[in-house]
């Protein structure tokens, strides 16, 4: 679909080519299962960086305000499995708390365009959220796992190249079908990382009439392009210079 830009013809030709012959559930998403036994050349490389391996980014790393209070917004059935408070409990400790809190009620992102700076403008510990680093929701251990899988391809994916295919061209059926189908895909793929993550169907029936619902009323904004938060983006807030734009961004 990125042809179109150059040449339309040509992007619509393959896209008939393609169109009955992609993925047709979560079952044939295309990943990696890394491998924990081959040490840093095998293991999974996210889970590398964000279980601290290169320094203290498992206690500094979290997710962002603007992507939490989201979820809380939204009353979004992944709050609970993808966020976690209380893993890490000190920065020179790298093991992880056993005990720590998946309740979506305490769940708590950092504010975007916080460090550790000394100016007070951007110094974390002088906004008011601040209580302590731990109090920060961290992505769920059960995501970042040494023999983790990174997704090549989804069909939620896919499914959302459909729609674009049918709404610009009228080919492969209906665009709105496909749109449904790829939203509810990205919200139930979860337990791909860990089957402790599976959502319901029924809740993500729920989310995604919420979704639709506010799409009616006209709220499109760019998070509609990564699928309503296709989890994961690793949307996080990281200790260090960075903006403090409101858009979601991978």
């Amino acid at each position: 679909m990125r042809l179109v830009k150059v040449d339309e013809t040509k992007a619509k030709q393959y896209a008939t080519k393609a169109v009955a012959n992609t993925l047709t559930s979560n079952t044939e998403n295309a990943y990696i299962s890394h491998d924990e036994s081959g040490s840093r050349v095998t293991q999974n490389r996210n889970s590398q960086v964000l279980l601290g391996d290169g320094g203290q980014e498992c206690y500094y790393v979290k997710w962002s305000n603007t992507f939490i209070d989201f979820l809380k917004k939204n009353n979004d059935p992944r709050l609970g499995l993808v966020a976690v408070t209380k893993l890490y409990l000190k920065d020179d400790v790298k093991a992880q708390n056993p005990d720590y809190v998946s309740n979506a009620a305490v769940q708590k992102g950092m504010p975007n365009g916080k460090d550790l700076s000394s100016d007070p403008k951007y110094k974390i510990s002088s906004d008011p959220s601040f209580t302590t680093f731990p109090d920060y929701s961290s992505p769920n251990p059960k995501m970042i796992k040494r023999n983790g899988v990174t997704f090549i391809l989804t069909y939620a994916e896919t499914e959302l190249l459909k729609a674009e295919a049918a709404q610009r061209w009228g080919i492969g059926g209906s665009a709105a079908e496909h749109y449904k189908n790829g939203l509810k895909a990205s919200i139930t793929y979860l337990n791909q990382y860990d089957s402790e993550l599976a959502v319901t169907d029924a809740s993500a029936e729920s989310l995604l009439l919420l979704i639709l619902m506010m799409q009616a009323r006209g709220w499109n904004r760019s998070i509609c392009s990564i699928g309503h938060i296709r989890l994961p983006c690793w949307i996080f807030m990281k200790l260090g210079p960075i903006g403090d734009g409101q858009d979601f961004q991978s």
